[in-house]
């Protein structure tokens, strides 16, 4: 899965190569700094210099000095985006916004920001597109917590709002190939390709597509499921899907569907032992004690 490169308000100034350059928001500036301001400022030059680990060091000791410092607090889910964690972004920006502040934001890339409150940029956030972001963390969490149906869930919820996302396309592409709906996948790679955007992932759990744009990537997804379509299946490719399928559709508690997809999968190949577990879990759903004993 693939998220944009920032979440929340990235607190974080200046441009230079790589993902510093997408930095929306400097800290404050104040007659009278405190040393974690003041740290926070030493961490953001680092970050504009590509020093990522110096970066992170400076935002946990200004961590240690004040633990309820919004701009700390988001500082640090920013560089947990830029390490992959989506998990522990969400909960440092969740607690930054936790809060009400007086803090004044001095400059921005958005000229409505400057000079406002801390509080009604986070306000801004909260109601603007980055709710997408938030969503599309969130399923990254989901699959890399092993719940890919709730992840797929998720994200599938979130499309009608969000159709022209190609994150969310990619992501929910990502999720429905896990589940074993190629076609689908196909689909909703193929759409997030044709975004053409040249936004860069930063959070995924693929290693390999990070920092690349994610149409290019979700491209190359799509090209990787056609050629598996077009070359076919072997057999046991084939009867895992199918019972992936099952799956899906039973934990979308649509038992029949499911049925249906085991029976597939059965006239593929009798002799699997989880397509026989299966249509002995469907058939005892419906009640049916002696086919469930059968293929048990």
């Amino acid at each position: 899965m693939a998220i944009p490169g920032l979440l929340a308000m990235h607190l974080l100034a200046g441009s230079s190569q790589g993902f510093a350059g997408d930095l929306k928001i400097s800290l404050p500036q104040r007659s009278v700094s405190s040393p974690s301001q003041k740290l926070n400022r030493e961490g953001v030059a680092e970050l504009k210099h590509g020093h990522q680990k110096k970066a992170k060091q400076l935002f946990y000791r200004a961590y240690l000095l004040d633990p309820d410092d919004p701009f700390t607090l988001n500082n640090l889910g920013y560089v947990a985006e830029l390490d992959g964690d989506a998990d522990r972004a969400l909960r440092y920006y969740a607690l930054a916004a936790r809060d009400r502040t007086e803090a004044v934001i001095d400059q921005s890339s958005e000229a409505a920001l400057k000079g406002k409150p801390l509080d009604q940029a986070f306000l801004r956030v909260q109601d603007s597109d980055q709710a997408v972001s938030k969503i599309n963390e969130r399923a990254i969490v989901l699959a890399q917590q092993g719940h890919v149906f709730e992840a797929r869930n998720l994200l599938e919820s979130a499309l009608p709002l969000h159709p022209q996302d190609p994150f969310l396309l990619n992501n929910l592409g990502y999720a429905l190939e896990t589940v074993g709906d190629i076609e689908g996948a196909l689909r909703s790679y193929s759409a997030a390709a044709s975004m053409h955007s040249r936004e860069r992932v930063v959070v995924t759990p693929r290693v390999k597509w990070r920092g690349r744009p994610i149409s290019e990537v979700a491209a190359a997804n799509a090209a990787a499921v056609s050629e598996q379509i077009a070359r076919g299946e072997g057999l046991d490719a084939t009867t895992a899907r199918l019972n992936l399928r099952g799956v899906a559709a039973l934990n979308d508690n649509h038992p029949l569907v499911a049925r249906d997809f085991f029976l597939q999968a059965y006239q593929k190949d009798a002799q699997n032992a989880f397509t026989l577990n299966n249509l002995g879990y469907v058939a005892e759903l419906a009640g049916d004690r002696e086919s469930a004993e059968m293929y048990y």
